[in-house]
């Protein structure tokens, strides 16, 4: 292969430079020309008319264009010119494939459909050189899928750029320009070898820190606090949308993943403080600022030099973040300079730069990557010591450079760079402080844990001392146990209480928000209370103000802790009268309030301030009395804080008191409850007593994984009229269906062994020609299509109704008119589902406890949908919690749902 490189002046001057090096008659001889066009010249117009004045000179060229951010040129780095290189292959062919998103989506589906023909070529497909414009298109979703269909294909190229403005960039061929697009060329050839290298050297300075919010590429908290006022806090910025991006280019984040660090620099900042990449922040990354030594980055240019030296390359690419060229302005030549001593070398500036590894492939930024490519034999360990000299002869018009709007930086970034340093210095003196603060608290944390816990142990010692010796009669060792016990379960109270002060102290805990139904949450506490007061003469009521919304987005877990803590503290501290739970909601501010108010002592004016205080006890003989370290209403207002809102308290002493949880909650649903009857009819759930008109004769098949989700529905169908056999798995169902004749199968999707999709491909092996029915959750229509296309007759969803299963039946099964009409009850299925519940809540404490995920999520999984399948609405949020915390990765949000567990099976019951 042979490569040329050209300076765009106009189309007289590239047609003369075409002729004296003869392209013309060697572009016919070729069997793959490839023409890369770099535009700094920001005008779609231009870039497709000059595309198209290549196509006519080269008829048979595939054309692969983008404006860029600087063009390189053997030892040359030029701003705001026209390059163009026409590579000429021997022995490979190419293939161009675009997708403007400006007419569809560009979407794993849309590439993959695009680039099926291509997908049964994977041995011959060595490289594939991706250019996007990166501001408009999931570049991230691109790369992981186009790595996922091409596995063995070595990525190459990068985004468009317009010159460091982040405001519009294009991508082009002789065919369209677009501001929203993909080009795609799959370079196709038996001895094609592409040798890639990429390096950073980017070094990371200053603490590492947490990525506490992100979605997709906005980045909105780190440690809690704006990622812009990161940036503000360390290099003195003011609030500037238009000159961000120059502001802070040299100073990147660099992420650790895995074994890579990653840098990623904000394209944009918004009022909310957020950031904005062109490239994935994850929530949970650690990350710190990177900072660009150019001495260091230069030294990267030997091995650079070492990887491809001894190799027979014919032609370097390279594509080199244009944040690259900003930082090392002047020295931008000298990092690939020595290429052109190896191969002609061409290339551009980018906005991202796509590349794979065996370890990553990921989106990079601020990335040099190069690519050698050859079509002689390459052997390794024979050309290791083998110094190649592969100059190429090339015509070069030089432009003028025009007015770069990033000259002249390098004491600005070391005047950022020493306000950095001073800001670290300020934020260790302040941590040092709050260092010795700490101790100081911890002193007194101390000193009153140490009281609380001595009292309660002093007395578990001294009567079992007493049991010990043998000197008390039956009823006095009874006695003395109880007062053992008692004081065990508060010194337990107490540790429970720290470890969850710490959790939240710790400023760790992080917000799992999810649709929650109201009056069935309200319902669910009032559960919980009931048992607590219990003997006591005390009236418990629910007052709803009415209107109120059904249902509500807001962390379930977090809130109802808050809630169980007033209740438990109201059922303490009240012997007679009342507790009264208030709850009303404003809309136009989007505030649940909820108050719990009890005629118990009441509380001193002047200690109303206190009691929030972590580790005060506002009366020590009730503290003593009831358990506790003085941490409840501490820990409570924290996570009211964090829910967007706060506690507020009114209070008497010798006459009650009323506390009120004000939190944010989203309205996610239209319907809202007027008044109390629809507010009960809204509480109650619904028992599974259907009536059914109809009996069927059929032989059904079922496949269904979870045991009691299986009993249901085989009671369902006989319950209907049909024989049916039931399995656990797509591979005791291919093994029924082999033994016995069935007129329907029902095939649960996700299943351990065999899932329900490979159970209906080996049927089909099998010429099955019974209908098959699948049994999913997944309802979307693109899965419903899916489900259609791999053969499946139909599908019901989960939670499984009798009405559309009856449809099922219907359609397939005849009439049986001389049944008697049946009606069906599953009370005792829903009590056997209860007694389960115990075990698989300590089977799921169990995986958590010893980290097994995969296990948990099956688990989870499982729960959610037997859960709605039996009608508690509760344990199904709880479920989802629990799969939530196993996504974040939280262990602490999964133990929270775990706890939620808990409490459901004591309202239940079950212990």
């Amino acid at each position: 292969m042979h490569t040329y490189s050209y300076n765009y002046q106009d189309s007289d001057q590239l047609h003369q430079c075409l002729t004296e090096d003869d392209l013309f008659s060697k572009a016919v001889a070729a069997q793959g020309v490839l023409v890369q066009i770099f535009s700094g010249r920001i005008e779609p117009d231009f870039c497709l008319q000059l595309a198209q004045s290549v196509k006519q000179f080269l008829p048979s060229a595939i054309i692969i264009g983008a404006t860029s951010t600087g063009e390189i040129l053997q030892d040359q780095v030029n701003a705001l010119s026209v390059q163009i290189s026409i590579s000429l292959f021997e022995k490979t062919s190419l293939t161009s494939i675009h997708l403007n998103a400006h007419e569809t989506d560009i979407d794993a589906e849309k590439i993959s459909s695009a680039t099926a023909a291509l997908r049964s070529h994977q041995q011959t497909n060595k490289g594939l050189l991706l250019t996007t414009t990166p501001l408009t298109v999931n570049s991230d979703l691109i790369t992981q899928t186009l790595t996922t269909l091409f596995p063995n294909s070595c990525l190459m190229g990068g985004g468009a750029g317009d010159n460091g403005a982040m405001k519009i960039a294009y991508v082009f061929n002789d065919e369209f320009v677009s501001d929203s697009a993909l080009i795609m060329i799959f370079l196709q050839s038996d001895v094609l070898s592409i040798i890639s290298h990429a390096h950073l050297h980017w070094q990371p300075i200053g603490k590492i820190m947490t990525v506490t919010h992100a979605e997709n590429k906005r980045l909105y908290t780190i440690d809690g606090e704006p990622a812009f006022d990161v940036y503000a806090r360390y290099f003195n910025l003011k609030y500037d949308a238009d000159n961000f991006f120059s502001e802070v280019l040299e100073f990147p984040f660099l992420i650790h993943r895995g074994d890579n660090i990653l840098a990623r620099v904000p394209v944009h900042c918004e009022e909310d403080g957020s950031l904005i990449f062109i490239s994935d922040v994850n929530t949970g990354d650690k990350i710190q600022i990177g900072f660009g030594n150019v001495d260091f980055i230069m030294s990267s240019k030997q091995v650079t030099m070492d990887k491809f030296s001894h190799l027979p390359i014919e032609t370097l690419l390279v594509y080199s973040c244009g944040c690259r060229r900003f930082f090392l302005q002047d020295d931008t030549a000298l990092e690939s300079e020595d290429l052109k001593n190896i191969a002609h070398t061409t290339g551009y500036f980018t906005v991202g730069e796509f590349y794979r590894d065996s370890h990553s492939h990921d989106v990079l930024n601020l990335t040099f990557t190069a690519y050698g490519l050859t079509e002689q034999s390459v052997d390794t360990k024979q050309l290791s010591h083998q110094k190649i000299d592969n100059l190429n002869t090339y015509n070069l018009e030089k432009n003028n450079k025009g007015d770069d709007l990033y000259a002249s930086k390098h004491l600005r970034v070391l005047d950022k760079l020493s306000t950095f340093l001073n800001a670290s210095t300020d934020e260790l003196q302040q941590s040092l402080y709050k260092s010795h603060e700490a101790g100081r608290v911890k002193s007194q944390f101390l000193a009153n844990i140490s009281h609380e816990l001595r009292t309660p142990l002093a007395s578990i010692m001294g009567y079992a001392e007493l049991i010990k010796n043998n000197t008390l009669d039956e009823s006095e060792r009874l006695k003395a146990a109880d007062i053992i016990v008692k004081n065990t379960t508060h010194v337990t109270s107490i540790i429970d209480d720290i470890l969850e002060f710490s959790k939240v102290d710790s400023q760790q805990l992080k917000l799992v928000k999810s649709d929650v139904n109201l009056p069935q949450f309200i319902f669910s506490l009032q559960e919980m209370i009931l048992p607590l007061i219990e003997g006591k003469s005390i009236q418990f009521s629910v007052d709803a103000i009415f209107p109120l919304p059904k249902m509500i987005k807001t962390d379930a877990l977090r809130l109802r802790q808050i809630l169980i803590n007033l209740l438990n503290n109201a059922a303490k501290f009240t012997d007679s009268g009342h507790i009264i739970l208030q709850l009303a909601y404003d809309f136009k501010t989007q505030t649940l309030e909820i108050s719990v108010e009890d005629s118990g002592k009441g509380i001193q004016l002047d200690k109303l301030t206190q009691m929030f205080q972590p580790f005060e006890q506002l009366d020590v003989q009730s503290s003593r009395l009831h358990g506790g370290a003085g941490l409840g209403l501490s820990i409570s207002r924290k996570l009211a804080l964090l829910l967007d809102g706060d506690i507020q308290v009114d209070s008497e002493e010798g006459r009650g008191s009323c506390f009120t949880c004000l939190s944010k909650a989203a309205i996610t649903s239209p319907e809202i409850i007027e008044d109390d009857i629809h507010w009960q009819q809204s509480t109650q759930q619904e028992q599974p007593l259907i009536t059914l008109q109809k009996q069927y004769s059929l032989k059904v098949l079922l496949a269904e994984d979870h045991p009691e989700n299986r009993e249901l529905f085989k009671r369902m169908l006989t319950d209907l009229g049909c024989k049916v056999v039931a399995v656990e798995n797509g591979l005791q169902a291919l093994n029924a269906s082999l033994i016995q004749t069935f007129e329907l199968i029902l095939l649960d999707i996700q299943m351990p062994v065999m899932d329900g999709i490979e159970a209906l491909e080996k049927l089909n092996d099998l010429n099955n020609s019974v209908p098959v029915i699948a049994i999913t959750a997944n309802v979307l229509r693109s899965d419903i299509n899916t489900y259609n296309e791999l053969g499946f007759a139909g599908h019901l969803a989960k939670p499984v109704s009798t009405l559309e299963l009856t449809k099922i039946i219907n359609s397939y099964a005849t009439n049986n008119p001389n049944a008697a009409i049946k009606t069906l009850c599953y009370a005792d299925l829903d009590r056997q589902y209860q007694e389960s519940l115990l075990s698989i809540a300590r089977v799921m404490r169990h995986y958590v406890n010893h980290h097994l995920l995969n296990e948990l999520a099956d688990e989870a999984h499982k729960l959610k949908g037997s859960s709605i399948h039996f009608n508690h609405p509760l344990l199904a949020n709880i479920a989802t919690d629990i799969e939530t915390g196993i996504n974040i990765k939280n262990t602490e949000s999964m133990t929270i749902a775990l706890d939620a567990f808990d409490h459901y099976l004591q309202s239940l019951g079950n212990k």
